[in-house]
């Protein structure tokens, strides 16, 4: 049976809503020209490539596209990972092999075939550690005889995009600095509320009052509340394992522990069945038939 995947990270889904729905091309493109510095206005110009894990074996990238002869791939961090370049060789692997598979090009021929230049963003937003305005990551720094390994290389560009830096690219891309404002109010009015959900609801409305994401907000008030609490509950729920020493049995409290959170919330009002079911990036039956398993009755 296939492992299901819990929606974990609220923000990462956010940035790949606003930036990778099809729905939403013209955010893409926006953010595609704040950083090439290009000037692209027809949506049709840029094709969504993001691969879907259900075909390659789990493998899943935040938001990729072809345009201008170029492979982009965005991904979001809200922890720093220094193993992004490795990841984005492997993502890149995908997409190459898909691209040439759809164009019916046959790379066994004595002909140099040409391939769309690779472009590799990634966009940091955590908080725990300070990183510069733009800084490279480098796959040789994996390498474990880097000395003989002269002439390769595999390099990821990682943005900092807490309010406060990169300021010329927010300048270019209005939804992108949106985006950040509402990171940025969200962990400020977390922190000074009693409850979370507070904290979450406020930081939603002043976004509204503020056009700051407002007709995305509006629509999707529900499931971004929603999702917000299940990072925060999820955290706090893996630092209380921790703390504590649990190792035994951890990755089943673990699950355990994400759907009664679930299941507190739709109790308390807080979200809909189906709400619920979509922040977790499931559907209505696979999150009752949890529930179930866990002897958590509705």
């Amino acid at each position: 049976m296939k492992k299901i995947k819990v929606n974990r990270e609220y923000k990462s889904s956010i940035f790949i809503s606003l930036f990778g729905a099809e729905n939403n091309k013209k955010n893409l493109l926006q953010l595609y020209n704040a950083l090439a510095k290009t000037s692209y206005t027809d949506i049709n110009d840029l094709t969504i490539t993001t691969l879907d894990d259900a075909l390659y074996m789990d493998v899943k990238n935040d938001v990729s596209f072809l345009i201008d002869s170029r492979m982009n791939l965005y991904e979001h961090q809200s922890t720093f990972n220094p193993n992004m370049p490795l990841r984005g060789l492997i993502y890149f692997a995908h997409l190459y092999q898909s691209y040439i598979e759809k164009s019916g090009i046959s790379i066994f021929g004595s002909t140099l075939i040409k391939i769309p230049t690779p472009q590799y963003v990634i966009f940091y937003n955590g908080i725990k550690r300070k990183v510069a305005d733009k800084t490279y990551l480098k796959l040789s720094d994996a390498f474990i005889n880097k000395e003989k390994a002269k002439g390769f290389e595999w390099t990821a560009t990682m943005l900092n995009i807490n309010i406060g830096h990169n300021k010329a690219l927010f300048e270019r891309c209005r939804m992108l600095w949106e985006y950040s404002m509402f990171v940025d109010l969200t962990r400020k009015y977390i922190k000074e509320s009693k409850e979370p959900v507070d904290g979450i609801r406020k930081a939603v409305d002043e976004c509204i009052n503020r056009n700051i994401l407002k007709e995305f907000l509006i629509e999707k008030q529900s499931e971004v509340i929603a999702m917000c609490l299940f990072s925060f509950d999820k955290n706090k729920y893996e630092n209380t394992i921790k703390n504590e020493g649990f190792q035994e049995g951890e990755k089943k409290g673990e699950k355990k522990g994400e759907f009664n959170t679930t299941y507190n919330f739709i109790k308390q009002g807080l979200i809909t069945v189906e709400q619920a079911a979509s922040a977790m990036g499931l559907t209505t039956k696979q999150l009752l038939d949890n529930f179930k398993k866990f002897n958590l009755a509705l």
